[in-house]
């Protein structure tokens, strides 16, 4: 996992008010907790990505060096169940009722490691570049506190925060752990990752903790620590 060379850009929260040591490890962890949570999901997507790697390099060398008619024609068979699992957003192809001329590793989907798990072990996943960083701390009031990290996280984070926060109170209490289900689970349009959906659901652990992290960052607000995040949130790309 390499978001160094990805694009990155600045997170930025306007603060307000007195602050205590407390209040600056909620805001820092807070953040940061979000923003591993969603870079876990991207580590397990891009794990599927390699995998289907792996497929089409094992069924190019069958084409390659298994020199006979039957083998091409099942090789182009193979390139179409494939492109079809891909489409339909599977990880692990089903068995074909044709042969494949080159051994392959069959991984069941519970075997494979959640986005939760990564989150929990992110230090031996990510490197220190990859994980969010302190962009500039501006003590004062008005203040600022910016971190910098991948473009494609930031947006997403700054989204979510106003999905959920743009939402009447009824509405954010049945549909918060939805709304950030969905951030979690999918890739949007706009991403510039290039990378599949995951597959099947995100897991609700993970969920859970950007819901509680996201209170917590709430609360900052509500204490009159923290301006509007909706409104005064600010990204800025690097």
């Amino acid at each position: 996992m390499n978001e160094s060379s990805a694009a990155r850009a600045s997170l930025s929260f306007s603060t307000e008010g007195v602050w205590s040591a407390a209040d600056v490890l909620t805001l820092v962890g807070s953040t940061a907790a979000v923003f591993d949570a969603f870079l876990a999901t991207t580590i397990v997507r891009r794990r599927e990505e390699q995998y289907f790697e792996i497929l089409d390099l094992t069924m190019r060398r069958a084409y390659e060096y298994m020199d006979h008619p039957i083998y091409h024609e099942l090789y182009h068979l193979w390139r179409e169940y494939f492109d079809m699992c891909r489409k339909e957003e599977r990880l692990l192809p089903l068995t074909p009722p044709f042969p494949f001329p080159y051994p392959m590793s069959q991984v069941r989907p519970e075997e494979t490691i959640s986005s939760y798990q990564v989150f929990q072990e992110i230090d031996s996943f990510a490197r220190d570049e990859d994980r969010l960083q302190v962009r500039r701390i501006n003590v004062a009031s008005p203040g600022e506190f910016s971190f910098s990290g991948s473009g494609e996280i930031v947006r997403e984070i700054r989204e979510l925060i106003k999905d959920i926060w743009y939402r009447n109170k009824q509405e954010r209490v049945r549909g918060e752990l939805e709304i950030i289900e969905k951030y979690l689970s999918i890739r949007r349009e706009n991403s510039d990752l290039q990378l599949p959906p995951l597959t099947g659901k995100v897991d609700m652990r993970l969920v859970k903790v950007v819901q509680e992290k996201v209170h917590a960052l709430r609360r900052l607000e509500d204490g009159g620590k923290l301006r509007c995040i909706a409104e005064h949130m600010e990204t800025e790309e690097e």
